[in-house]
C-alpha cells in the first residue's frame, strides 16, 4: 500500500530534505480564533447588501464559516467573500433551515488549499437574492488559523 503525505508535510516528515524543514505554524499547531458577526436586531439588509464580518490579517486563513439564525432566510443567498470576490470564502447559498443551530457553510476547499492570505482583507456578507428582516437574529462565525 502506497503511502502519501499531506502537501503541509513534504519536506517535513517525508524524508526528502536532511534536515528536515519545520511544519509552517501558521496551518500546522495553528491556533485558533473567532470571530462573530451579529445582525443588529433593528437592522434591514437588502439583496445586494454587503455587510462587514470582519478583518483577515496577513498570515490568517479562515478554517470555518458557520450561521446561526432563529428565523429561516427562506430564498436569500448569502455569499462570503471580500469586494471584487463576494464568493470567495462561500459561494451564494439559502438557509433554510434556523431551528438556532449554528451550521457550517464553509469555507471552500480552495480557499483551505491556498493557506493564510498575504494581504489584510476585509471579510463581507453578501446577500446575492433577498433580504433579511428587522427582528431576525443571525450570527455567522468566522473562525481563524494563525500563529498566535
Amino acid at each position: 500500500m502506497a503511502r502519501f503525505y499531506a502537501a503541509q508535510q513534504i519536506g517535513v516528515l517525508d524524508g526528502t530534505k536532511i534536515p528536515a524543514d519545520r511544519a509552517n505554524g501558521q496551518v500546522v499547531g495553528a491556533k485558533k480564533s473567532i470571530i462573530l458577526a451579529t445582525k443588529p436586531a433593528a437592522a434591514v439588509y437588502a439583496a445586494g447588501d454587503d455587510i462587514v464580518l470582519g478583518e483577515l490579517r496577513p498570515g490568517e486563513v479562515i478554517t470555518g464559516i458557520r450561521i446561526c439564525s432563529d428565523t429561516t432566510l427562506g430564498t436569500t443567498t448569502v455569499e462570503i467573500g471580500i469586494a471584487g470576490n463576494t464568493g470567495k470564502y462561500v459561494a451564494a447559498r439559502t438557509f433554510t433551515t434556523p431551528l438556532d443551530a449554528p451550521t457550517s457553510i464553509g469555507p471552500k476547499a480552495s480557499v483551505l488549499a491556498a493557506g493564510p492570505v498575504a494581504a489584510k482583507e476585509t471579510i463581507l456578507a453578501t446577500l446575492a437574492v433577498g433580504g433579511i428582516a428587522a427582528g431576525v437574529n443571525v450570527t455567522i462565525e468566522l473562525e481563524i488559523a494563525s500563529v498566535k
